[in-house]
């Protein structure tokens, strides 16, 4: 059985844990680039810092739109955790760029 931490030292099945939809990342990288055309965002600097991520992060995650329009459009419909997963921004790196930079 697979157990979830909630901290504390408590933990819960995973099963028992509510499965709450996510999103694919590649949202975040459409949502940064229309803060960069609206000018809501000067940099993918100043993105990083909103967001509390690195600037290689942000970058890591804006390289999603260099991917096909039909891949792209097959990953912003994703609504399924699972499937989420499979094609995770990791994995497409890695699957587009062996040596994942």
């Amino acid at each position: 059985m697979t157990y979830i931490h909630f901290g504390a030292g408590k933990a819960a099945p995973l099963e028992n844990v509510v499965n709450i939809p996510q999103k694919h990342i590649i949202h975040k990288a459409i949502e940064w680039q229309r803060m960069l055309a609206d000018g809501a965002a000067g940099s993918l600097s100043e993105i990083a810092k909103r967001e509390g991520l690195t600037r290689a992060r942000v970058t890591q995650v804006m390289n999603l739109l260099k991917l096909p329009d039909e891949v792209k459009t097959f990953l912003a419909g994703l609504d399924d955790n699972m499937e989420i997963r499979k094609h995770s921004e990791r994995k497409l790196r890695h699957q587009h760029n062996p040596q994942g930079t």
